[in-house]
């Protein structure tokens, strides 16, 4: 029944859609088959933000000329994704160790990765600036400055959040914001 829907939902669909999707359906594939290896090598994290902003704005994008400003919308969900995935790995790296899993930051340490979760937070606070003050975007541009605040004060205060796992919800949940707007 679900491939008969699956068949079905692709007629409706634009040929770009489709195409943009199967590609992104692939690296997804590829990702998964050597996502030991990568997180090894300390991709991983960086794989699975760009392999996220590509799938959000896969579909508006099909529907437009790519400009600059999509461009760099595009590159802010990457950094705050990764943001977000660094903050999580940060606050879960003890455990990560003790169990075998490799990260970013277990490969780098934890003093350069908050290092690294601040620069990526500043660079996506620099380009909403840069965005509102140019009149792109400028609901959006909010949106992402907000989360980027509520990942730093995260990683500044990440004891205060550590308890019940409170840090998973709201940092995953910076990623919901948008859907105020609707």
């Amino acid at each position: 029944m679900c491939l008969l829907i699956t068949i079905v939902n692709l007629l409706w669909l634009p040929e770009n859609v489709i195409i943009g999707g199967s590609a992104l359906a692939l690296v997804s594939s590829l990702y998964l088959a050597l996502e030991r290896n990568l997180a090894r090598s300390g991709f991983k994290e960086l794989a699975i933000s760009i392999g996220f902003g590509i799938g959000i704005f896969l579909y508006p994008f099909s529907l437009v000329v790519i400009a600059w400003t999509d461009i760099l919308i595009l590159l802010q969900m990457i950094l705050l994704a990764l943001a977000n995935l660094l903050l999580i790995a940060l606050i879960e790296a003890e455990t990560d160790f003790h169990d075998g899993f490799h990260s970013l930051v277990t490969k780098i340490g934890p003093d350069t990765s908050k290092k690294v979760i601040i620069s990526l937070c500043v660079l996506s606070l620099a380009a909403s600036i840069i965005m509102y003050f140019g009149g792109h975007f400028i609901i959006l541009q909010v949106f992402y400055s907000l989360s980027s605040l509520v990942l730093l004060l995260l990683l500044f205060n990440k004891d205060l959040f550590e308890r019940n796992d409170y840090y998973r919800m709201i940092s995953d949940g910076i990623f919901f914001i948008p859907l105020l707007l609707l």
